[in-house]
């Protein structure tokens, strides 16, 4: 009875010293994350430096290539965990991109575009980030999609379908030119402000009648491009 007691508190011994190891290597994979979408939003891939990473969330640096392979593989995984902080940013607080079935899909498709670009002043690492990988000529994701990058597209061909369906936007409407452009404009809004003085060089961020008369840009940008004829 005694030896049998000794086996089973030996196997959870090791069950729980496993579940220990497997919470520290998610802590530790989570710092350096956060380190890195710093480094990368401040320096761009080229000029970030895996010590420097390694140093600002307190590990061995060896752990940069045993949890991500190589600098590249921890920007991808850092590109894709600002990519699904975006996803939850966009999924709540109801549940999601849909024009179809809205009173007024209009009024719903500004209030979605004005959500995206709150997330992109509120959260400047992810402008950075598309910043730095356009001026570097570089891929974040390097033909590797993650699962934010994976969530988002989800996203977007559920919000350009709803579109379609309500008659907001053209039949012809692909995602990813939609995506893409949408990125385009708002990367180029973002880095036009914050280095040229746009606004009198007040500081971020921005007034939110300043947010609005961007969003009006887009909005009437985007439905320009996709919109129905009215």
């Amino acid at each position: 009875m005694s030896r049998a007691s000794g086996i089973y508190v030996g196997e959870s011994l090791d069950a729980g010293t496993a579940r220990g190891r497997q919470r520290d290597a998610a802590a530790t994979r989570e710092r350096l994350l956060e380190a890195a979408e710093a480094q990368f939003a401040a320096h761009g891939l080229a000029g970030s430096r895996v010590d420097e990473i390694a140093r600002v969330a307190g590990v061995n640096v060896q752990l940069i290539y045993r949890y991500f392979g190589d600098k590249a593989g921890l920007h991808r995984a850092a590109f894709d965990r600002t990519l699904a902080r975006l996803a939850r940013h966009l999924n709540g607080p109801i549940g999601g991109v849909r024009f179809s079935g809205s009173a007024d899909p209009r009024a719903e498709f500004s209030y979605h575009i004005g959500r995206f670009m709150d997330f992109v002043w509120d959260d400047p690492t992810y402008a950075r980030l598309g910043l730095w990988a356009l001026a570097e000529g570089t891929d974040p994701h390097d033909r590797e999609h993650g699962s934010g990058l994976a969530e988002l597209q989800r996203q977007s061909e559920v919000a350009v379908a709803s579109g379609i369906e309500s008659g907001l936007l053209k039949a012809e409407t692909t995602p990813d030119l939609f995506c893409t452009t949408l990125i385009s404009l708002s990367l180029g809004q973002y880095g036009l402000i914050t280095t040229c003085s746009v606004f009198g060089g007040r500081p971020l961020p921005l007034a939110l009648e300043q947010r609005g008369v961007l969003r009006d840009l887009v909005v009437g940008a985007m439905l320009g491009a996709f919109g129905q004829a009215v």
